[in-house]
C-alpha cells in the first residue's frame, strides 16, 4: 500500500507497530551489535542519523 502512495514502507510498519522481514533477520543476525547501535543514535538528530548511515555505507563498501 506504501508503495502505490509513494510513501516510505517502513514509516507504515512502525506506526502499525511492525517491522520489515528484512530487518528481523538484520536484528536476528546480530541482537546485541543492533542493539547496543540502536541505543546509541537514540536521541540523535535527522542528520546526525544520516551522517551515520553514510558511514556505515562506507564501511560497508569497503568490506565489499
Amino acid at each position: 500500500m506504501a508503495e502505490l502512495l509513494e510513501e516510505n514502507a517502513d514509516e507504515w510498519m512502525a506506526v502499525a507497530g511492525r517491522i520489515s522481514d528484512d530487518l528481523l533477520e538484520i536484528i536476528r543476525q546480530s541482537p546485541v551489535q543492533i542493539s547496543g547501535l540502536l541505543r546509541e543514535v537514540q536521541g540523535m538528530t535527522e542528520e546526525q542519523l544520516r551522517e551515520v548511515r553514510e558511514v556505515a555505507r562506507s564501511l560497508r563498501k569497503e568490506n565489499e
